[in-house]
């Protein structure tokens, strides 16, 4: 099969918006995972190693190290409500997402970076402010 510059470019918007979908579906992911305090469900979409920042004590984690971590956080803060704030990132293979928790003890912040590699979205880092 003879790949053309109109087939080539025809693909492109194709692309573009899968790699949205992608993003967006992580971002489904994480809110459910974050009002359910479901630290498996939020760590299927991690990479295999992420940053990950709980109240400022940053580390670089295996997705399992990272499941244990949030497991234990869920468990001192239970979250009662979940709203993304914002979206940055012009980028799909390079992706924020900003969210407001609120939990039965305090509020916080989550960032999350999402990443593309091989075509596939996942979580590089996540931060808990």
């Amino acid at each position: 099969m003879m790949l053309t510059k109109k087939s080539i470019f025809s693909a492109i918007p194709v692309f573009v918006l899968l790699c949205a979908f992608q993003a967006t579906d992580i971002n489904s992911i994480v809110i459910q995972a974050l009002k359910s305090n479901n630290a498996k469900a939020l760590t299927k979409s991690f990479s295999s190693s992420i940053t990950l920042s709980i109240n400022r004590e940053e580390q670089v984690v295996t997705r399992f190290q990272g499941e244990l971590l949030l497991s234990d956080f869920f468990r001192q803060h239970k979250i009662t409500e979940v709203k993304r704030v914002t979206a940055a990132g012009n980028s799909p293979s390079n992706r924020y997402f900003i969210y407001s928790i609120k939990t039965t003890k305090r509020n916080f912040r989550v960032l999350v970076k999402v990443i593309e590699l091989k075509g596939a979205a996942s979580i590089s880092e996540l931060r808990i402010e």
